[in-house]
This record gives C-alpha cells, structure tokens and sequence, in this order.
C-alpha cells in the first residue's frame, strides 16, 4: 500500500483532554459525526487491514477494538433544525481545527461521510490547503435536500455557494461512494461531469441478528398478541414531517372493518398525534400505536410482520435511501413501498421482487394490494422469501462490508 512513512509512523493526538499522544499508527483518519454499530464494525475490519486508523465521530464506540483511536467532537442534535445546524456546524469546525492541527500528519488520508452535510465541503478545502487525500461517502445529497426541506431553493445564494462548492469536492475526491443507482446519477449532475466514477455500495444489514422468526417463538409476537392468522403490517420509525403518516392512517383506514389485518405502528415523531387521534376517534380499530422499542428488541418487532413499511418524502426521490429498508428485508418482510417512482427504493422492490410501491397519495391501492396479501399468502410468501433472498445475497453485512473495504482499499493504494 503506497502510503507515505510518516503517515505509518505518525503519532495520534488522542481524544483526551490534555492531549496526551498515544503510539497508534494513523494510515486513514474516518470522519463521521454519527455512528451506528454497523459503521463501526466496518471500521474495525478496516483497521486490521491497513494497520490502524482514526475514528473521529461525535458518538464513538466505547470500545473501538484493535488499531482503531479515536476522537469525539461534538454530538449530533436533531431536536430542531436549529440544533441540527449548530451541532453540524461545532463539529465541522472542531474537526477541521484538529485536522489542521495535526503534527506530522497533513497528508494523511480523510474518509469522510456526508455526516454533517458540510464535511465534503471541509475536506474540498483542506484538500486545497494542505493537499491532503479525501474520500467522500455520500448518504444523504446537500444542498439538493434543502428545498424538500423547505429551508432554501436552488436560486437561494446558500443553495448555490453550497451547490459550487460541493461540485468541486466531488471532482476533486479521490473517491465517491454513494448507496443508490438514483443517487449516484444526482452526484454526477451535481458535478457537472456524467463520466465522474461514482462506486454504489448500499448500507447493509446483519442477516444473522435479524431473521425470519416464527410468531410462536417471538417473544414480541407474544407480546402484542399478533396471530398467525393475521396479515400484520408494520411500519416502525420516525413519524417526522416527511413521512407519509397520513397514507399509512388513510389505508388502515379503508381497511378498518378486516380484523384479519393488524397495523402496528411504532416510533415517535411530530405526526404520531394524528395516529392518535385517528385512534382516540375510534377510526382505527384494526391499529395499535406503540413507542420506539429499545434496540435488543428489534428483531422481534420487524420479524412479528408481514409486510413493511417504508416511505420515502417527495422532493427526497433522487437525494436518499431509507436505510430501514435493509432491516425489513432481512426480517423476511414483503415490502410497502410509499414514495413517487423512478427512486432507489422503487427500483429496489420491483428488481428483487420483493413488494409493491405505491405513490403518496394512493391509499385506496395500498388497501387493495394489502387485501391481496391477506387473501394470497402464497404471494405474499413468495414476497417474504424474495425478500430474505435480497438482504442475503445483496445487502449483507459480509458483501457490503467487502465491497466498501475493496474500493477504500483501491484508493489508498493509488494514492
């Protein structure tokens, strides 16, 4: 691997507080304000191949594992957008002023995430300044997400300084990663150049932790009293302002006189009052609203369904990928596609044939397809088994892992 020797012997500042320098080997310094255990597996693995990294990430795991440092900055706030952005912007600023600060190691390699949206911006920046190498992993697509957001349109001048400066980062990376066909299409347009390599590596799911289980050995099942005989439909997440809540509600709904269909809906989010008032006026006998369950349970909750539900916002089509989308199939579940084709999810669905998608506004389709489901349970077995099919051979946590570590690998190689 071409990396330079004082990259191999650069020492860290650690994350302590007097900063203490620890004898670790820096060959790649990853940068992502908020983790999950998946990501963190993936960097560990990473680590062991190319002889020690750097973590930077306002949620860093406890215990990274071998050759893994790390550092935390400022934690991720989502409560308001104000919160959002100021906790972006704290830990854009934090982690250029170590990056800047670094002794011996202005050429060491950034891997950086779209996680604050202003990183590839940084990393374009540092990469002028200090010639530094940079990869970009883009989950969500800025500035293009601000207008479905309602905060700025393309002529805004933000929107366009932003739009500018993310075009030259991409041109500029070393690498661009992105989860979906759709998506990887944006960047190139957002580049300006329809030849930019642009690797699609999808998040992945644990295939082993979430399964296919039985009703009668699901302890969640049990729980709820959900029956085999029952056609159970999920959608378990954020009830946030760009989630189709109100076509979920309309369907179950249309269907409130089948009590041989059971929505369960879980999370929390500023649209659960609708739920509960639809529930309160005795609109939906055949629903049950739940909180979010804590994470061991997880498993248990996605594999007491049927057939999941995943929406995806207007405006939203081409700028992401609802990541709950992996999980459900993992679960076997048959999925329910809410959202306005052509986007990665609808594609999603149709190419593993694993569901149907239907546009925001279609309830009255939602409700016959379901109708289907119930009264067909060798297609929706069919679905199930499609499903599972999918997440194994397409989204494991095996496959994808090996593809990211491959590229990133490539990438250093080159550099």
């Amino acid at each position: 691997m071409s990396l330079w020797p004082e990259t191999r012997q650069l020492l860290y500042v650690s994350l302590t507080k007097d900063n203490n320098l620890t004898e670790t080997p820096v060959n790649l310094i990853v940068i992502n304000q908020t983790t999950n255990p998946a990501f963190n597996a993936w960097v560990c693995g990473l680590a062991e191949e190319i002889g020690g990294l750097a973590l930077w990430s306002g949620n860093p795991p406890s215990d990274p594992g071998p050759g893994v440092t790390v550092w935390r900055g400022p934690a991720y706030d989502k409560g308001s957008t104000a919160a959002r952005l100021r906790t972006w912007g704290a830990f854009t600023l934090a982690a250029g002023r170590r990056l800047l600060g670094l002794p011996g190691g202005r050429r060491t390699p950034i891997f950086v995430v779209s996680n604050p949206p202003f990183l590839p911006l940084l990393a374009w920046v540092l990469g002028k300044v200090q010639q530094r190498p940079y990869a970009l992993l883009e989950w969500d697509i800025y500035p293009n997400i601000l207008a479905p957001m309602g905060l700025a349109g393309p002529e805004h001048p933000l929107y366009r300084l932003w739009a500018a400066a993310h075009k030259r980062a991409l041109r500029q990376a070393g690498l661009v990663v992105t989860i979906g066909e759709q998506m990887a299409a944006t960047l190139r347009r957002l580049a300006e150049a329809p030849e930019l390599p642009v690797a699609v590596i999808p998040n992945w799911v644990d295939t082993a932790w979430i399964r296919p289980l039985s009703r009668a050995e699901n302890p969640f099942a049990r729980e709820q009293g959900l029956a085999d005989d029952q056609l159970v439909v999920m959608y378990s997440g954020n009830l946030g302002a760009t989630h189709a809540i109100e076509t979920i509600v309309a369907a179950a709904e249309a269907l409130r006189d089948r009590a041989d269909i059971q929505f369960v809906i879980i999370g929390e989010g500023s649209k659960r009052p609708l739920v509960e008032a639809a529930l309160a006026e005795g609109r939906l006998p055949n629903t049950r609203l739940l909180p979010y369950q804590a994470a061991d349970r997880l498993p248990y909750s996605l594999a007491s369904a049927d057939v999941g539900i995943v929406t995806l916002a207007a405006g939203y089509e081409e700028l992401s990928v609802p990541s709950k989308t992996y999980n459900l199939l993992a679960a076997g579940n048959a999925l329910l596609g809410i959202s306005q084709a052509p986007n990665d999810l609808a594609q999603t669905i149709q190419a593993q044939g694993c569901g149907a998608n239907f546009a925001p506004d279609d309830a009255a389709g939602m409700a016959a397809w379901l109708t289907q489901m119930a009264a067909d349970r060798a297609a929706l077995r069919q679905y199930q088994a499609a499903a599972r099919q999918a997440a194994e051979q397409c989204y494991s946590r095996a496959r994808c892992e090996a593809l990211l570590s491959g590229v990133v690998l490539d990438w250093l190689d080159d550099t």
